[in-house]
């Protein structure tokens, strides 16, 4: 992604209503080899956005990113009617609109949140506002995996106990109560806008599925409307990522 003529990651942000950052600092990088580099935050110091400004009228602006080090580099321009351009053509049809953007986010995994709380406290605050105020980037959408995932040190469902299709021993896990659901919390705090929280299984438990096993390729027993299917309808219907009625620890 590095170079004009490489695959750059560019933004046009042509914004209505979004507030802006408390002020800009730089990228602190550090290189893996190859093309590999990543901001360095710690607990004395993260970079942030420039504020987002909106332009004039005829106006734009955009966030680059690049493998050459370029961080949501801020940069203006203006809109013009000729057909010559040095790099790249940009056509802009203002009267064409498509589906409406929800926003963007990213996943809070068992290792997401395990190296989140294996930092310093501040520098975990850092990091937090890095991703969720409007000093850093304001996600807003949080993908929390309903029990294991591919990114968990153990398997695990929310009911592990076998032929339960009233779900009696339904409880969320320590991963959940111990870590996750707070650091939801902490970036609910933070936010200025809200947070769409929405779980997503990545398997059903190991008595639901055909191989018998949380791990592997195996589908879910029975047929529609069925009580292995039943069951795992209910099983969305008790999971609460911000605890709640369905998000008691295990007895």
């Amino acid at each position: 992604m590095g170079g004009r003529g490489a695959a750059v990651l560019c933004w046009l942000l042509l914004l209505r209503a979004l507030r802006g950052a408390a002020g800009a600092r730089p990228c602190s990088p550090k290189f893996f080899g190859r093309d590999a580099m990543v901001c360095v935050c710690s607990a004395a110091y993260c970079d942030a956005v420039e504020p987002v400004v909106l332009p004039g009228a005829g106006g734009f602006v955009t966030y680059e990113s690049s493998k050459a080090g370029k961080r949501l580099q801020r940069s203006e321009g203006t809109f013009r009617h000729s057909l010559s351009a040095p790099d790249v053509l940009l056509t802009l049809d203002v009267s064409a609109r498509f589906q409406r953007l929800k926003g963007f986010g990213g996943s809070l995994s068992d290792a997401a949140a395990l190296n989140i709380v294996a930092l310093p406290q501040p520098a975990q605050e850092e990091l937090l506002r890095s991703y969720f105020s409007d000093s850093g980037i304001e996600y807003n959408l949080i993908r929390v995996p309903m029990g294991c995932s591919d990114f968990s040190t153990r398997p695990y469902s929310y009911d592990d106990v076998p032929d339960d299709f009233e779900l009696r021993h339904f409880a969320l896990a320590e991963e959940d109560l111990e870590m996750k659901i707070p650091l939801l919390r902490r970036a609910i705090a933070m936010a200025k806008r809200p947070l769409s929280i929405y779980g997503s299984p990545w398997t059903a438990p190991a008595w639901m599925k055909s191989n018998g096993d949380i791990r592997g390729k195996g589908t879910l027993k029975g047929r529609a409307g069925a009580k292995y299917h039943r069951a795992w309808a209910n099983y969305f219907v008790r999971y609460r990522p911000r605890g709640g009625k369905g998000g008691q620890r295990r007895g």
